[in-house]
C-alpha cells in the first residue's frame, strides 16, 4: 500500500508516523528516512508543485523504518547503497546514517552488540578500560564484546583507537539502542509473565519486589514510583535467577496474560542510581516503548528528558 498522502497512511499503512515514539528504529544501515519530495531527490517542504505534480508535506515527525518493512508495504525508497523500491512517483526516501561500502558487510548488531552500547552510554569512561572490564560492565564475553566495538564504530557511534574507545553520537546511539531493545534485547532477556494474587495493585506489589536482593522494578510501575503522574497497568521485573524460590520471594505466579514481565538481568549497570530497587530510566523507558498505550506518551517524553540530561556532550 503506497503513501497516497499523509492522512491516508495514518489511516492505512501500519507504518504510521505518528506512532513513531513507540516503534523506534536506528540510525543504521538497512534504515532509510522518509521524507516527502520528487523523485529527483529535491526535499519538498511544504506542499508545492514541481514539473506540474503536487507532492505533499509530512505532517509528523521523521521517522526511521527498515528497509524491508518499506517495501513490503509498498512504499518508495532509494538510499546511497543502490537499494530502491519505486512504486508511487509522489513520494522518495531519503538515505539516513552511514552507507557501508560497496565491498564490505557491516558487522551484526546482535544482542550482545546492544548490551555492549547500553554499557558505554551509562559510563562512557568504560572506553578507557580494558575489553575485559568492559565486558564484566556489560555482561558480554570479551570476544562478543570486541564485535561489538566493532560493529559500533563501523556505524560511527564510537570511535575506536585501539585501547581507546570514544563515544561520540551519545543521543544518536541511544535511539538506536531503543530500537535495539524492541528488536533484540527485549526478546533475548524475556523469561516469562506472571501476575500477584495477592496484592491489590502494582505499587503496593512493587514495595515488596524492589526490596528483594538481585531484583529491580522496571516498567509502567517504575515511572509510576519516579513520579510521573500515571497509575500503572503493567511491570517489569529484573531478575538474576528466575526459580521457585525467587517466584515465592516475589509472590508472582505464572500468567500467560499477566501484566507483570519477568525479564533477565545483565550487566551491572542496569540499577536507577537515585531510585534503589529500580531499573535504571533507560530501561523503564524501552520497556514502555513496547507498550502500545498513547497514554503513556507523556511519561515516556519525560524519561526521554531525563535520559538527554544524563547522557554526556558529543565530543
Amino acid at each position: 500500500m503506497p503513501f497516497s498522502s499523509p492522512d491516508a497512511a495514518s489511516a492505512r499503512n501500519p507504518i504510521d508516523p505518528a506512532h513513531a515514539s513507540v516503534r523506534p528504529h536506528g540510525l543504521a544501515p538497512g534504515s532509510v528516512e522518509a521524507l516527502p519530495g520528487p523523485p529527483s531527490g529535491k526535499v519538498a517542504p511544504e506542499d508545492k508543485t514541481v514539473g506540474g505534480a503536487t507532492f505533499p508535506r509530512l505532517v509528523s515527525k521523521i521517522v526511521l523504518f527498515p528497509k524491508q518493512e518499506l517495501a513490503k508495504h509498498d512504499v518508495n525508497f532509494a538510499d546511497a547503497s543502490g537499494n530502491a523500491h519505486i512504486a508511487h512517483g509522489a513520494w522518495f526516501i531519503f538515505t539516513a546514517g552511514r552507507s557501508a561500502p560497496a565491498s564490505a558487510t557491516p558487522s551484526t548488531l546482535t544482542a550482545s552488540t546492544w548490551k555492549v552500547a547500553y554499557a558505554i552510554l551509562r559510563n562512557p569512561e568504560l572506553g578507557s578500560e580494558t575489553v575485559r572490564e568492559l565486558a564484566a560492565q556489560a555482561g558480554v564475553w570479551p570476544g562478543a564484546t570486541t564485535k561489538a566495538i566493532q560493529a559500533l564504530d563501523e556505524r560511527g557511534w564510537v570511535s575506536n583507537h585501539g585501547h581507546q574507545r570514544l563515544l561520540v553520537r551519545p543521543e544518536t546511539l541511544w535511539r538506536a539502542w531503543e530500537g535495539g531493545w524492541v528488536d533484540r534485547l527485549a526478546t533475548k532477556l524475556f523469561i516469562t509473565r506472571a501476575t500477584t494474587p495477592s496484592h491489590r495493585t502494582l505499587l503496593d506489589w512493587s514495595d515488596l519486589a524492589s526490596s528483594v536482593e538481585h531484583v529491580l522494578v522496571g516498567g509502567g510501575v517504575a515511572a509510576q514510583r519516579r513520579g510521573t503522574g500515571i497509575v500503572a497497568e503493567t511491570a517489569t521485573v529484573h531478575v538474576r535467577e528466575w526459580n521457585a524460590a525467587t517466584m515465592a520471594q516475589l509472590r508472582l505466579a505464572p500468567d500467560d496474560t499477566g501484566s507483570i514481565t519477568v525479564r533477565q538481568r545483565f550487566g551491572a549497570l542496569d540499577e536507577d542510581p537515585d531510585y534503589p530497587g529500580l531499573a535504571h530510566p533507560m530501561l523503564v523507558r524501552a520497556d514502555l516503548l513496547t507498550v502500545l498505550d498513547e497514554r503513556l506518551d507523556g511519561t515516556r517524553q519525560q524519561l526521554a528528558e531525563h535520559i538527554l540530561r544524563d547522557l554526556p556532550d558529543a565530543p
